[in-house]
């Protein structure tokens, strides 16, 4: 069982990753991966015990998204 939530998120993350905007601060840079990685990270912390695949890869998303958004960086087209 444990290996299929694994798994499962696993591959949400994988997919999710060709979709992924591109954040941008107000002189038009990008997010560093720093910012990036520091945002997931904190994301799968705050979801670590939820045990639906997917609405923890949503909240992992929204919560990430939250991050960098309150580090400057808005979504940006490309």
């Amino acid at each position: 069982m444990r290996t299929t939530i694994v798994t499962t998120i696993a591959a949400a993350a994988l997919l999710s990753a060709c979709s992924m905007p591109v954040y941008r601060d107000g002189n038009g840079n990008a997010a560093s991966q720093r910012d990036v990685m520091a945002c997931d990270y904190e994301a799968q912390k705050a979801t670590a015990g939820i045990n639906d695949s997917f609405r923890a890869g949503w909240m992992q998303a929204e919560i990430s998204r939250s991050c960098l958004v309150s580090r400057g960086f808005q979504r940006s087209a490309q």
